[in-house]
């Protein structure tokens, strides 16, 4: 007998776990649950249908993400349909009804709910007129016939409207990894920037270059901020009258996950400018301020500065051209620092005016097209550790200059810029004798 000990006591413990169960299974009903609905943590919600006075709605969860589908291919309110979801996963009941009277008006409900689980499982509520306490409500579990009065507040979030139920968030992707940007102007891809890592932007179309990174993060920044503060109030397929039939401006933007978001741009009525953020449909209306891309070109976003550098890592700066030529020695054994010409100390004042512009020499664009003229300008640094950097400037046309440096020569440099590094070579040389 004692050998069959354990086997006896295995199945006393499995009989008490299906007798539990079954009671549990039992008693999961409304009257001894106070819950219409008992979801487990594996099943979820999947669909949503919702039929009120303002319209018909269908809401379908794809990858965690609630998507409104009808009437329209909207986004819709992360906020608004995860207290849809709670309100029918926790629908709570206060008791049940025996019979049905017409004044509960469930024979023609004012709002039909039905959902389907994760399980397939498929529950329709019907909810019907307000209870003599105007406190609370009738809804009926069509599926059972059960009807029930609960609290009018358990009720509220079936009751909105498209614009309740819309997102007011502008993105489908995640705003805060953004990795890839895209603009287009009337249709044509005008610039396109990829991020490498912490301030770094390269710039990928129409050349690859390095990219301005305070300018672009600012525009990222700016672009986070983006939230919709209305909808368009009819379109009946009219995108012209919007501006978004033939967008002028559209940006794509990529995560880090490699998810990507079209937005496109239509025209701009009352400080508020029409946004496709989605579907053919799914237009928003966003402040006109905050939309601004002035900076998306190559010429603002473009950042070649071969010369950059701080002044505590120099030991000398050459600079020829045909006419003269002049070597700048920096005495870092000074506090401040002093600079030297041909021996003559110079002005501090007069070297870093010099210095701001030399070290700050940045390409103004890139070109293909044309070949290097003759040279203008020769520039070296000279580190302290006895490695150099130099940068020849070539002609390019009448107002701009090849930039010559590190076997890179299509990139160029407006003459005003050159003209006025000059000026101030000019400048430091006037204080030797």
């Amino acid at each position: 007998m004692r050998q069959y000990l354990g086997l006896i006591i295995l199945a006393i413990v499995a009989a008490a776990l299906a007798g539990m169960y079954f009671w549990m299974k039992d008693n999961a009903d409304p009257d001894f649950t106070g819950r219409l609905y008992s979801l487990d943590s594996n099943d979820f919600i999947k669909e949503i249908s919702l039929q009120n006075s303002y319209g018909k709605y269908l809401f379908i969860k794809a990858d965690a993400v609630w998507k409104l589908k009808e009437p329209g291919d909207f986004h819709a309110s992360r906020l608004k349909l995860s207290l849809l979801e709670n309100a029918l996963q926790d629908f709570r009941v206060n008791r049940k009804i025996d019979s049905e009277l017409p004044e509960y008006g469930l024979e023609k409900p004012q709002i039909t709910v039905e959902f389907t689980t994760n399980r397939n499982d498929k529950h329709k509520i019907e909810i019907g007129n307000l209870a003599p306490s105007k406190a609370q409500i009738y809804v009926k579990d069509v599926n059972t016939g059960d009807i029930f009065i609960t609290d009018i507040g358990r009720t509220a979030q079936f009751d909105g409207s498209l614009t309740a139920y819309r997102g007011k968030e502008v993105f489908s992707i995640n705003q805060d990894q953004i990795s890839k940007l895209t603009y287009f102007k009337d249709g044509k891809k005008e610039i396109a920037l990829e991020y490498l890592g912490p301030q770094n932007w390269k710039m990928t179309y129409p050349y690859s270059a390095p990219a301005r990174f305070l300018e672009i993060s600012e525009m990222v920044v700016n672009m986070r901020k983006w939230t919709s503060v209305g909808y368009p109030e009819s379109l009946d397929g009219n995108y012209e009258k919007i501006g978004l039939k033939n967008p002028s401006e559209a940006i794509e933007i990529t995560d880090a996950t490699g998810k990507t978001q079209l937005i496109e741009f239509g025209n701009t009525e009352k400080g508020m400018i029409y946004a496709r953020i989605g579907s053919q449909d799914d237009i928003v209306k966003l402040f006109d301020v905050d939309v601004d891309f002035s900076l998306f070109t190559p010429e603002q976003l473009l950042f070649v500065a071969p010369l950059r550098t701080a002044i505590e890592n120099v030991s000398s700066i050459t600079i020829e051209s045909l006419q003269k030529s002049s070597t700048l020695q920096i005495n870092h054994g000074q506090n401040p620092v002093t600079v030297t010409v041909d021996g003559v100390e110079i002005s501090a004042e007069a070297f870093y005016s010099f210095f701001v512009k030399y070290i700050g020499l940045s390409a103004n664009g890139f070109d293909q097209q044309n070949q290097p003229g003759e040279e203008f300008l020769r520039l070296k640094t000279t580190f302290l550790d006895g490695s150099t950097q130099s940068l020849n400037l070539r002609k390019r046309t009448d107002t701009s200059y090849f930039m010559d440096f590190q076997g890179e020569n299509g990139y160029y440099i407006n003459s005003d810029d050159v003209d006025q590094l000059v000026g101030r070579w000019d400048a430091l040389l006037s204080q030797v004798p």
